[in-house]
């Protein structure tokens, strides 16, 4: 089990769960806090395990350099100043996140992407017209952290 967290919405365990061949495994991501949508213990996203195959398609590769148009989301006590220049990403995942309104109302499901960058660290995007599309980073964190 791997551990990532400095997320605005709270810490995050990353836990895989085998199913069938590598290309059908689902790395599924808890929140180990809750916040005001999703409450702790609740799977936040999956996505495949098997990353999608380079070189990726003009809407992948948009979906990425969307990246830089978004407001970045700082982990509490960060901010833009501090901010280390942005990671570029190494692997991308087909997935699905979770969104709900606030004290989980309404949950649904939509898509996102899982990003792997070259520091080591992971981030979200969930792609969706409603909510708009929202990044998240997450970076790794020691085992000491649970």
């Amino acid at each position: 089990m791997n551990s990532f967290g400095s997320s605005p919405t709270g810490d995050i365990v990353l836990g895989s769960s085998p199913q069938g061949s590598f290309e059908h495994e689902m790395l599924r991501f808890m929140q180990v806090t809750g916040d005001d949508h999703v409450p702790a213990g609740r799977r936040t996203w999956h996505a495949q395990a098997a990353p999608l195959v380079e070189p990726w398609s003009r809407e992948e590769r948009d979906l990425v350099d969307l990246r830089d148009l978004l407001v970045p989301v700082f982990p509490p006590g960060d901010s833009e100043e501090s901010e280390e220049p942005r990671s570029n990403v190494v692997a991308a995942y087909v997935g699905k996140g979770k969104v709900a309104g606030l004290n989980y109302f309404q949950p649904r499901w939509v898509e996102g992407r899982l990003w792997q960058y070259d520091n080591g660290g992971i981030g979200f995007m969930w792609i969706d017209a409603v909510f708009q599309h929202l990044l998240v980073d997450l970076k790794r964190v020691d085992d000491d952290f649970r």
